[in-house]
């Protein structure tokens, strides 16, 4: 369990616990998003600060490599809360990941606690709209305060990922430049880290590498202006 909230951490959100360490394991955004799917189904508060932190940093969402990351993913349930936390944003691009999840909605609502759809169940309060479009009949969702997620100048600064797609742009080449930021890798390996193909991984590299990368150390930088 600890292990998902230092995911969470790592892309902003205040949970007590140590946050990763990159040199020592790489983890995306992604694969922080969807290690808490698990967890959602069951816990209002976990499910409102991925869909507050969601809405308000969805530009440093990869689309594509979450769209690889939903390949392995077979849990009907957890698809479901995916698409409704992507389609929440807005977001045109995450919009599209979520319109191409495909999953049955015939018992979605089977894993989901009691403690999410109950008030919808007495009619004490109408059922989120953008979640019931997937199938889920759970109480609207609401913004958590800001006091309970990490000053974004600090959570970019500390996330490779998130530092390099803030520089570059999100996009393949700001992850094969976060992972050279952290471990040396040849593009064979950062293929397989990322999950994108060895051409994309090569080409990055070597226009990267050609440029110097990495010549800014991720635990140094100085506050602009």
């Amino acid at each position: 369990m600890n292990k998902i909230f230092s995911n969470l951490r790592s892309i902003g959100i205040s949970f007590t616990v140590r946050t990763i360490d990159f040199k020592k394991e790489i983890v995306t955004p992604e694969e922080a998003i969807m290690s808490a799917l698990p967890i959602v189904k069951s816990d209002m508060l976990t499910l409102e600060l991925m869909y507050t932190w969601l809405r308000h940093n969805s530009e440093l969402i990869h689309a594509e490599s979450l769209q690889k990351k939903i390949e392995s993913e077979t849990n009907p349930t957890h698809l479901a809360f995916l698409a409704g936390l992507l389609a929440s944003t807005g977001d045109r691009r995450l919009l599209m990941v979520a319109s191409k999840i495909k999953y049955s909605k015939k018992n979605v609502n089977d894993e989901v606690d009691k403690t999410l759809w109950l008030s919808v169940k007495f009619g004490q309060v109408e059922p989120d709209p953008i979640f019931l479009k997937f199938g889920l009949k759970i109480s609207q969702l609401q913004e958590e305060d800001e006091k309970k997620f990490i000053p974004k100048k600090y959570f970019i600064q500390d996330n490779p990922f998130l530092f390099c797609r803030a520089l570059f742009g999100t996009n393949w080449r700001a992850d094969v430049a976060a992972v050279l930021s952290v471990r040396k890798f040849n593009p064979t390996e950062i293929s397989n880290v990322l999950g994108c193909s060895y051409e994309t991984a090569h080409r990055n590299y070597q226009s990267l590498k050609a440029a110097g990368w990495p010549k800014i150390e991720m635990n140094h930088l100085e506050e602009q202006p």
